[in-house]
């Protein structure tokens, strides 16, 4: 069935027996299985939008004067190519990158830091756009957390959402304007987010709230949680923290934080341009369900964070 939403109203249509959704306010879709143009009566979905269009840019399009402006309007010849999560809606364009340090399980970390980049033109790097599930081994473990088969878990994501990715880009700097634009605010601080997730999650399942908040200003650091023992999980908020400050002061090393993989040197370069961009006076702690009881557990402990 479609389901498709405009200003509070919603319309459900019958195609058949491959579920689609469509949502109108998010400019977002996913699918379950085949391509568009094997659904019957796909050429006349163009009715529901309030505006004409082409036959060929009427199931989605990005008809929005806001992200015209922002050069997020999706080209026409790559609609049906990728089926991705929503769109940031801040000024700034959103750039991704993955930072791991060395040390044994208890020592060492996984982050995942969603910064503002002036870069807007995300369809032209949608070939690079990175999938939302990390790899497959994280559908065994929500599989575990869920008490499924992973074989089951893996036949129901597929038919709810097929591959989602994620518009964005990856390694690309931090943004050097300011809110409006100007390269006389070059120097501009951005507030800090440090996301802790639920359990059963990773730093990958909160990714459309946290690029939304990169997109609007914040650099943001969402935590990989290798465990779900609380007092664990504070301390890598803590040493999560105690990363970002060095980041920001610009002593960090590069052969003795992040292990070494392909492509480090763009991620190198990402870290440096944080170099004095973050204003630590404005940390945010943040979380969902068990990420919000360690954020308070973080809060609760004597230390020097805030």
């Amino acid at each position: 069935m479609l389901m498709y939403k405009r200003s509070q109203q919603m319309k459900l249509l019958s195609t058949g027996f491959i579920p689609v959704i469509w949502n109108g306010a998010g400019r977002s879709y996913s699918r379950a299985c085949g391509s568009w143009k094997k659904l019957p009566g796909w050429r006349k979905w163009k009715l529901l939008d309030e505006k004409p269009a082409t036959a060929e840019g009427s199931l989605i399009r990005m008809s929005s004067s806001q992200n015209v402006r922002r050069g997020r309007e999706e080209p026409e010849s790559r609609l049906l190519s990728k089926i991705h999560l929503p769109m940031p809606k801040g000024k700034y364009g959103v750039s991704m990158v993955d930072v791991m340090s060395y040390g044994v399980a208890a020592e060492g970390q996984l982050v995942r830091l969603m910064l503002p980049c002036d870069r807007k033109d995300v369809w032209s790097v949608q070939d690079s756009w990175k999938e939302w599930l990390p790899a497959d081994k994280y559908v065994e473990g929500f599989s575990t957390y869920v008490n499924l088969w992973p074989s089951v878990l893996r036949v129901i994501m597929w038919l709810t959402t097929g591959t989602q990715y994620l518009p964005l880009f990856t390694q690309e700097p931090c943004a050097t304007s300011g809110d409006d634009g100007n390269e006389e605010n070059a120097k501009r601080k951005f507030p800090v987010v440090v996301f802790s997730h639920g359990l059963g999650q990773c730093r990958s399942s909160y990714s459309v709230l946290c690029s939304h908040l990169a997109s609007h200003g914040f650099v943001v650091a969402a935590i990989e949680h290798r465990t779900s023992q609380l007092r664990q999980r504070a301390d890598e908020v803590s040493r999560c923290v105690e990363f970002l400050r060095r980041l920001n002061d610009g002593v960090l090393k590069r052969d003795s934080f992040y292990a070494p993989r392909p492509g480090d040197s763009a991620k190198w370069g990402v870290l440096r341009s944080l170099a004095g961009r973050l204003d630590m006076s404005r940390l945010l702690l943040s979380g969902h369900s068990m990420g919000g009881v360690t954020t308070m557990k973080v809060l609760s402990k004597e230390n020097d964070l805030f």
